[in-house]
């Protein structure tokens, strides 16, 4: 899973297949990141392979100062 941040500093997640990148990038939020400048990554995503949760993944972001996070179930985000 690649999470990055377009020039709006809006947040999106892209899936690794095995084979290809997905074709099309899914908006993880609709509002600005907290960012001060272009260095800052206000969000980070891990990839879950324990029993139960193989494919699954987590994006953690900062929005208006608050840390809050979307769950990957496999198949789509949840909202």
């Amino acid at each position: 899973m690649l999470g990055f941040e377009d020039s709006n500093a809006n947040l999106y997640a892209l899936k690794w297949t095995g084979a290809a990148w997905d074709t099309s990038a899914t908006a993880i939020n609709s509002a600005a990141l907290d960012t001060d400048d272009e260095y800052n990554r206000p969000f980070d995503v891990i990839w879950e392979s324990g029993y139960g949760h193989t494919g699954h993944a987590i994006i953690a972001y900062s929005l208006d100062s608050t840390v809050k996070y979307k769950h990957y179930d496999g198949s789509s985000w949840e909202s």
